[in-house]
């Protein structure tokens, strides 16, 4: 199985997961590096444009490019462009149930769904009311420019992902399954950047998830404010102090007050050249109003989530992300709400190539939803249930890829059959051989089974006979097995075949592609290869396409007088007014083409 990638591009950092199946578990590589923004205009993250040159050259320097083409890969979507509900529909059939859900999460989601909108659903559970079945759905709601962005950043590299999914929708696959009660859930909460995810899990299934446009980033700049430190100084300081311990009575906020300013009184009269950066008690206190309103939102999530779901509770709470990797967060936090909390430790479990990685609460919780998009594609009974907004015309072209390697395998499957049907049978004739002579033995001395023997002797000879005829027919047999392996290497990624065949050069036709590892042919004389395909692109991209493959064609000393039909070319319109100098003359589209070649058997 080829390699997973779990790509998480954040507003900060963009995290990459490479892992492997040989046929443990393991973790290949773990990337981090800050995000590559193409412009640093002052607006959103989530609206900026990526670089993709800097994006692709960060990851190349630990993982190949033509390893990255072979790789399975999966995206997370950006939290902040997710929304979700459940909806209970009656049962019906899959396509009725798709339209249906689609229908009642645009009447209940807010803001209301446009044009903009793409949706995506799963099924949780089937459940029985009034003795009448139902089926509960999960739907997730996106935005097409986010899908479109992402195809976009894979675009320069010639490749598409396989998934593109909410990593929310997978972090059940990274804790123990035995956690899973019919009575508790479980909560994720993922402390960002630029964001606060509460994300909550029912049987191993998201459930409900909420996004609150507030982060680290919104601390570190409050910090920076109030402490008058730079930025970066603010940032280094919660990295170096975390939440500084206090042995005061933080309701008596004057006498922490005075214990600040007699504090800092000492700090400028004190006769040392140490220049102090921040004082702790004052960061324990600009840390308390931050505190309180991470729990303020997690017990709204809690008391949402109670009158939602009919009373049910949170039985465990895991943080990720890089807030979860800041000193005595996490301890404070789970004092204040209770419940049992812990730090999600990503790489537990898993066998790590590479020793450098070390699962510590301190540096590795940040890949959290790269590793779960990975292990969640990695599991056969998962992947069918894993929520992919990658366009449907995308997932045919997938699909058919999938199909067409089965198909190769089953034919390789079917000639190995065939052969060891042929051996057996050789087999067969020479054990009886030596049936029929002990047989004739013995009826030279049994006179009443003359009959029998006469008719034995026939049976010997027609047994001789399919035998010589099968042994002509495995001399004469062409091999074209290597010539059609080397025309699969060659096969650009872009190119759809949708006919092969191999015919005799006189006219006759001879086996078609299906049939040419299972039947014989005529020794002797020439052939000739028919390949007919499709490319999605536009015509210039399309002919260069062609002729790349007919060069990498007649590189190979199997294939000679390689001829590619004219390629249909549509009526080509002027350009609406504005339209980029330098772009195609024709549209991108799926065009059909047709080449022929003289093949010689191995």
């Amino acid at each position: 199985m080829a390699d997973i990638l779990g790509i998480d591009i954040g507003s900060r950092f963009v995290k990459v997961i490479e892992i492997r199946q040989k046929p443990r578990l393991q973790l290949v590589n773990a990337i981090l590096f800050e995000t590559p923004y193409a412009s640093f205009e002052q607006i959103e993250p989530a609206q900026r444009q990526i670089d993709t040159k800097s994006f692709w050259a960060e990851i190349t320097k630990y993982i190949p490019l033509p390893m990255i083409n072979r790789c399975i890969i999966g995206v997370d979507m950006p939290a902040v462009s997710i929304s979700t509900t459940t909806v209970l529909l009656p049962k019906m059939g899959k396509g009725e149930l798709a339209q249906a859900a689609v229908a009642e999460a645009k009447r209940k989601l807010i803001p209301a769904s446009g044009s903009q909108h793409i949706f995506e659903y799963s099924i949780l559970e089937e459940k029985l009311f009034a003795k009448i079945p139902k089926i509960e759905a999960l739907v997730i709601r996106s935005e097409k420019a986010c899908v479109g962005n992402t195809l976009a950043l894979f675009k320069d590299i010639n490749t598409i992902p396989s998934f593109i999914t909410p990593a929310y929708s997978t972090l059940p696959n990274l804790i123990p399954k035995e956690i899973w009660s019919h009575n508790e859930d479980v909560l994720f909460v993922d402390i960002g950047a630029s964001s606060l995810n509460i994300s909550i899990c029912k049987e191993g299934r998201l459930i409900v998830t909420r996004d609150i446009t507030y982060g680290l980033n919104d601390i570190v700049q409050d910090f920076s404010r109030k402490l008058n430190l730079s930025e970066n100084e603010a940032e280094n300081a919660i990295r170096e102090y975390g939440i500084p311990q206090t042995t005061f009575d933080i309701t008596n906020k004057v006498l922490i007050a005075e214990e600040i300013m007699r504090q800092k009184y000492e700090v400028v009269n004190a006769a040392t050249e140490e220049k102090v950066k921040a004082n702790l008690l004052e960061m324990g206190m600009l840390w308390q109003a931050h505190i309180d309103r991470i729990v303020n939102e997690l017990r709204r999530s809690f008391i949402y989530y109670k009158e939602q779901s009919g009373g049910r509770r949170i039985g465990y709470i895991y943080f990720l992300g890089g807030g979860s990797q800041i000193k005595n967060l996490v301890n404070i936090l789970s004092a204040s709400i209770g419940g049992q909390c812990k730090i999600m430790l990503p790489f537990e479990g898993i066998e790590i190539i590479k020793k450098q990685y070390r699962d510590a609460a301190s540096s590795t919780p940040v890949f959290t939803n790269a590793l779960s998009l990975a292990v969640s594609i990695s599991l056969d009974e998962y992947k069918r249930k894993l929520i992919n907004f990658l366009p449907i015309e995308l997932k045919k072209r997938g699909s058919a890829a999938v199909r067409r390697l089965v198909l190769f395998i089953m034919g390789i499957g079917l000639f190995i059959g065939f052969s060891l049907a042929l051996v057996n049978m050789l087999i067969g004739g020479h054990l009886l051989k030596a049936s029929i002579k002990e047989a004739e033995f013995g009826l030279k001395r049994v006179k009443k089974i003359a009959d029998k023997l006469k008719s034995l002797s026939d049976q010997e000879t027609e047994t001789e006979r399919i035998s010589s005829q099968i042994e002509k027919i495995i001399k004469q047999r062409q091999d074209f097995s290597y010539p059609l392996k080397e025309l699969s290497r060659i096969i650009p990624r872009e190119i759809l075949l949708t006919h092969l065949s191999i015919s005799k050069s006189d006219g006759q036709m001879g086996e078609d592609i299906s049939q040419a590892g299972s039947a014989g042919a005529v020794s002797g004389g020439k052939y000739r290869l028919k390949i007919e395909a499709e490319i999605f692109a536009d015509y210039e991209k399309t002919i260069k396409i062609i002729d790349q493959f007919c060069g990498k064609l007649e590189a190979v000393h199997h294939f000679s007088n390689i001829t590619s039909a004219p390629l249909k070319l549509e009526e080509i319109s002027p350009r609406e007014k504005g339209t980029l100098e330098g772009s195609p003359l024709t549209e991108e589209r799926l065009r059909d083409f047709t080449l022929t070649a003289e093949v010689a058997a191995k």
